[in-house]
């Protein structure tokens, strides 16, 4: 009898363990599901609202960046945002 009582509680204990390790695995990929997809050579990060990013008419950024935060889909490093809103690298962008 005693066999069958500690067998039980062996299966509801992988039970318990098994549901909690499900439930985090869920938890993780909905975290990694809530981060809005971005563009072509775009990445989702949180960036100063005046040095967000470099553009076609900007290529460089200041010294003088604000410490807020603005999250959001920005060109990745080596690219610049062009006048149509594309991420582009420098060889693309349209100068007059």
């Amino acid at each position: 009898m005693k066999f069958l009582a500690l067998a039980f509680l062996v299966c509801v204990l992988a039970l318990v363990v098994a549901q909690k390790k499900k439930d985090e695995g869920d938890k993780d990929a909905k975290e990694e599901d809530d981060t809005p997809k971005c563009g072509a050579w775009e990445v989702w990060r949180c960036a100063s609202t005046n040095c967000s990013e470099t553009t076609c008419e900007l290529p460089t950024l200041g010294h003088h960046c604000a410490k807020d935060c603005e999250e959001g889909c920005f060109c990745d490093d080596g690219f610049f945002r062009d006048d149509l809103g594309n991420c582009v690298t420098w060889d693309h962008c349209t100068r007059e």
